[in-house]
């Protein structure tokens, strides 16, 4: 799109997001020189973000990580190589005490291990940055010193050792260490967390069942998830909750603890425990400063749900002004199998606190997706609920030829961008069809 002096528009963008889902678009949207803010949250606890989060009791860094790199330009040669050392993971055939020993020599002579080959092969043509030294020296510093013992390294994405050393070395403090970690990068734009308060995802199921982590949640299948909390605590250490329970109501000090565990667990204890934290003043103010806000694609329960649960974030989204687009996923992930397109749309409202249909336009204005996901059937899922509300839903060919679950970003930039012209709360709208809105036969 074009501005009237016939150069190409820029604007501000806030995307919600997690780690993955988002980085090709967010890449594009910098190409393209818009002013791009990703607003993400860090309860993610799957691999060695589990291990850094048990060892430090601490926020997340794999989301935030990926995200600042994907901020990143590789086509800067060393800043490609750069992400190629970020992204190296430490090897699991080797014991973790010599792999802290060779990482502890590393911080001292900057000499890699054998088995750090990437980083090798980036010291033969450039030097790291000395913020990342510093990095791996306070990880290093603090780790000897942490009452709750060595970080176990084996299958540790390097990216997330060097935040945390970031985060370590700026007194604890979330905002200095992303912009220390956005600094080592070169990230183009900015990030932000939903919030800093230290939280613990669990899902409930329909049948049920109980997810006890990120991990579980984004990972297993299984029934439709009905319940997202956000816990104080990880799940491992609700046991001294189920004793506090048993030592102050007589009537429980008789039933087994199985039953106690089964049956409460999966009732009114997680509702009793859930916690919502508060959304950061830089996401409140990124929200409302926002031309458009763009719901990314990614995990559902993980990446976008825990975002728009924190306190002030759904307010915030209400009062803004930006054109706010959620863009649907071409594939889902494990946590959205058991979901449609519009039961997507009705979760992010349900979650968002709209819980009356005119309140649906105040969070959500247009909703893209694919026009090729339903050529095979020629029919589409029914949006007439979302757009009596005055969502529009807008169809475009916006599908990677080449990787067809994947979304092509100059295309969704184009529809994103093409929403800016749309009237506010348009009920009923018959948008004529463009070429990139045909139905693929």
């Amino acid at each position: 799109m074009n501005s009237g002096d016939g150069q190409t528009a820029t604007y501000r963008i806030v995307t919600i997001n997690g780690g993955r889902g988002a980085c090709r678009l967010i890449r594009k949207f910098l190409d393209s020189g818009h002013n791009v803010t990703s607003i993400v949250n860090a309860y993610d606890d799957g691999r060695s973000t589990a291990e850094l989060r048990r060892a430090f009791g601490i926020l997340g860094p794999s989301d935030v990580a990926k995200t600042a790199i994907a901020m990143a330009d590789p086509r800067i040669e060393r800043i490609g190589a750069l992400i190629s050392v970020l992204e190296f993971r430490f090897p699991v055939d080797i014991d973790d005490q010599t792999l802290h020993e060779q990482l502890q020599e590393f911080a001292v002579t900057c000499r890699p291990p054998f088995w750090f080959d990437t980083l090798s092969r980036y010291l033969e043509r450039y030097d790291l940055p000395p913020q990342l030294m510093d990095c791996i020296q306070a990880f290093i510093k603090h780790e000897k010193a942490n009452p709750r013992g060595p970080v176990q390294l084996k299958d540790m994405a390097f990216r997330n050792l060097v935040l945390v050393g970031a985060f370590l070395s700026s007194d604890r403090s979330w905002r200095k260490a992303i912009s220390v970690f956005c600094d080592i990068v070169g990230a183009r734009g900015r990030i932000v967390l939903a919030s800093e308060d230290n939280r613990w995802l669990v899902g409930v199921r329909e049948d049920r069942s109980v997810e006890r982590n990120e991990a579980e949640i984004s990972e297993k299948s299984g029934a439709r998830l009905e319940h997202l909390y956000s816990l104080r605590v990880p799940h491992a250490r609700l046991s001294d909750y189920w004793s506090a329970v048993r030592q102050h109501v007589g009537v429980l000090r008789s039933l087994p603890r199985q039953y106690l565990v089964g049956v409460l667990a999966r009732t009114w204890l997680y509702r009793l425990l859930d916690s919502r934290p508060r959304a950061t003043t830089a996401a409140i103010d990124e929200l409302l400063r926002a031309e458009f806000i763009v719901y990314c694609p990614g995990t559902l329960y993980s990446s976008i749900l825990p975002t728009l649960m924190c306190q002030g974030i759904p307010k915030a989204m209400a009062r803004s002004r930006a054109r706010k687009v959620l863009l649907l996923p071409l594939a889902k992930d494990r946590d959205m199998e058991n979901l449609d397109d519009l039961d997507v749309v009705k979760t992010i409202l349900k979650y968002l606190g709209a819980r009356d249909p005119c309140e649906y336009a105040k969070y959500i204005d247009v909703v893209l997706a694919d026009s090729g996901q339903w050529a095979l059937n020629d029919v589409r899922p029914d949006f007439s609920e979302i757009e009596r509300a005055g969502i529009v839903v807008m169809f475009g060919s916006i599908r990677d030829e080449e990787t067809p679950t994947l979304h092509d970003p100059a295309a969704v930039e184009h529809e994103i961008l093409e929403a800016h012209h749309l009237p506010r709360r348009s009920l009923n709208v018959e948008r004529p069809e463009r070429p990139s809105a045909k139905i693929r036969r």
